[in-house]
């Protein structure tokens, strides 16, 4: 069965150069590049053919979510391009947490239905970032930026399933509450990362 993942190139060199011991020879893998138009970094598809290789994940062909109070559904069909934590002030306040987790999909795989409030800011792009919410519990589901046009970033914790998730990154660690322990390998970028 096929299994896939993306990572940033320069955190897969010892995999595309088979010096990972996670990648035994005997695993074949085609490796694919291309540049994330959102984050302007160069990323690396990992594709293995073998149980127990690389990039293996449980993400489901189709996943869904929703608000607190069940107005606003959505489906998403397609495998997000990053997933990502983001530390920034913004993420902070809107969620009234000290980060986000946030998927960034193609808008052309995402439905959404249900009455939704809009809230807009100027990101760090100098261009306006629209924060989607539902109008009845206020639960906030995802945001969409003019710097990525054909994207949205999905908060996480409205997936009904977030089992399969697994984060790429953190972003905007300059930000970061220095309360917060950052306990994994992740790779680290104090603004979004570039190439």
């Amino acid at each position: 069965m096929e299994k896939v993942r993306l990572w940033p190139e320069a955190d897969v060199r010892p995999i595309l150069s088979r010096g990972s011991p996670q990648t035994p020879p005997e695993h074949p893998l085609t490796i694919r590049r291309w540049r994330s138009r959102s984050f302007g970094i160069s990323l690396v598809e990992v594709i293995a053919c073998e149980a127990g290789s690389l990039g293996e994940t449980n993400m489901p062909n189709r996943y869904e979510g929703g608000c607190h109070c069940g107005s606003v559904r959505y489906t998403c069909t397609g495998a997000p391009d990053l997933t990502f934590f983001c530390h920034c002030s913004d993420c902070q306040r809107t969620t009234g947490t000290p980060f986000s987790v946030e998927l960034m999909i193609s808008s052309d795989s995402f439905d959404v239905a249900g009455e939704m409030g809009t809230y807009t800011v100027v990101g760090d792009s100098g261009k306006p970032v629209h924060r989607h919410f539902c109008s009845q519990c206020g639960s906030g589901i995802y945001l969409e930026g003019n710097a990525d046009p054909g994207f949205v970033f999905l908060k996480v914790g409205t997936l009904d399933d977030a089992n399969w998730v697994k984060p790429d990154m953190h972003i905007y660690t300059k930000a970061k509450q220095p309360w917060i322990e950052l306990g994994d390998a992740l790779p680290r970028y104090e603004k979004a990362p570039e190439e």
